[in-house]
């Protein structure tokens, strides 16, 4: 009996160093002490608690990766904007004085291209993704690009025909009216999406046919113009809905006012939200000064719009045309300088992201090699002991065999 518990006991030895040798092959083979929180027995909570941290760490780092990348790419738009810009200011100067009528008339042509030029670069995309939209990502904010400048009626359009009616005595109101033309959210002037003209409904306020506004809920667009009520505004989802002296029809349920709504943000921090979409229709964080409508993109294709109305004959016109292609210039310089604080603004934000990035990146590095501390095995003492078990089984097989030898003798 006494050899056959020996055996046994041989056995169970040598069952205990296989599992043993299969623990420690996976070890040496993963480098971790096992696959589920038991193997780190007392340090299970705070290793939890430091995959956890890491993972959250992670996702900052990885939404501000994508967003810095949004931010290069508006960079680029910006500054190249900011080249044509420029390009059309220092311009100007050629079409004062005894300007030569091929000049006036390369620069009308060349302006009328960079309109479209500067259209399709607010419509620019960054993985599916219009930069210059809002909230309204998935459509283009200038939904007709290649038509600014010649469609009936429209901004472009509108504003050169502005210009040919520049006579000897009329100068002040061209420039009124190719002002109030960039402004304009109207339905059929703005080169704008719909929604980047929506508003929300306002009391008491004037509304032109095609206007868009958000109240409760809802969209709605005007049929009839006039002055809203003073309280309450439409709703209801059918179409000739009265307020006021104004008559809506229903469009959809919900929407954003995108005349209005923030800026696209992130979340880089637990509490720390920062700035930087910008709406091709409007300022970000800056306000224009000077000649302007109060929008460098605006301010540009009035220019723009502005140039390519010219026509030889105008400079013939003495003072009153000094005065609009001053004015002209004014309004490209206003351009100018908003474009550079913008893009300086948003350079400070892209810089804000980056500190954070790099943060959570060493923050991340460092609660690694905690959590490794205590989820990983060291590597030589591992191996040492898969050895040292590997002998360990050897010597046990070895007097497994001599003890079944004994155990047969004392049988015969």
């Amino acid at each position: 009996m006494s050899n056959i518990s020996l055996t046994a006991r041989l056995n169970l030895n040598a069952i205990q160093l296989r599992e043993r040798i299969t623990n420690l092959g996976e070890q040496i083979s993963t480098g971790r002490k096992g696959n589920t929180y038991a193997a780190v027995g007392a340090d299970a909570p705070k290793a939890m608690d430091l995959r956890s941290e890491i993972g959250r760490r992670e996702t900052f780092q990885s939404t501000i990766e994508q967003t810095l990348s949004k931010i290069k790419v508006s960079q680029d738009v910006l500054d190249r904007i900011g080249v044509i810009a420029q390009k059309f200011t220092a311009g100007t100067a050629k079409l004062l004085g005894a300007a030569k009528p091929e000049e006036i008339q390369i620069q009308a042509a060349q302006a009328k291209a960079a309109m479209v030029e500067v259209a399709n670069l607010l419509n620019e995309q960054l993985n599916g993704e219009y930069l210059f939209g809002g909230s309204d990502s998935s459509n283009p904010p200038i939904p007709n690009p290649q038509t600014i400048a010649t469609k009936p009626g429209g901004m472009g359009a509108a504003i050169i025909t502005a210009v040919g009616t520049l006579s000897g005595s009329n100068v002040a109101a061209v420039l009124a009216d190719t002002k109030s033309l960039a402004q304009s959210n109207g339905e059929t002037v703005t080169p704008f999406s719909d929604f980047l003209r929506t508003t929300n409904w306002a009391t008491s306020a004037p509304y032109s046919v095609g206007d868009l506004v958000v109240n409760n809920g809802n969209t709605y667009r005007v049929v009839t113009a006039g002055v809203s009520a003073a309280a309450g505004g439409p709703t209801g989802t059918t179409a000739g809905i009265p307020d006021g002296t104004v008559t809506w029809d229903w469009v959809k349920a919900g929407s954003t006012a995108g005349a209005t709504e923030a800026r696209t943000n992130i979340l880089g921090n637990d509490n720390d939200r920062v700035e930087y979409g910008i709406h091709a229709n409007r300022n970000a964080a800056i306000v224009s000064t000077g000649e302007t409508t109060g929008s460098w993109a605006r301010d540009l294709l009035r220019g723009l719009a502005s140039i390519a109305g010219l026509t030889p004959d105008k400079a013939q016109l003495g003072n009153d045309y000094t005065t609009f292609v001053t004015t002209v210039r004014r309004g490209l310089e206003s351009s100018v300088d908003a474009l550079a604080l913008e893009r300086g603004s948003l350079g400070v934000n892209e810089t804000r992201l980056q500190s954070m990035a790099s943060r959570h990146e060493s923050v991340s590095t460092s609660l690694t090699l905690q959590l490794s501390n205590l989820e990983e095995v060291d590597m030589a003492k591992t191996i040492t002991s898969f050895q040292t078990t590997q002998s360990q089984l050897e010597a046990s097989y070895r007097a497994l065999a001599i003890s079944q030898q004994l155990s047969l003798t004392r049988f015969l």
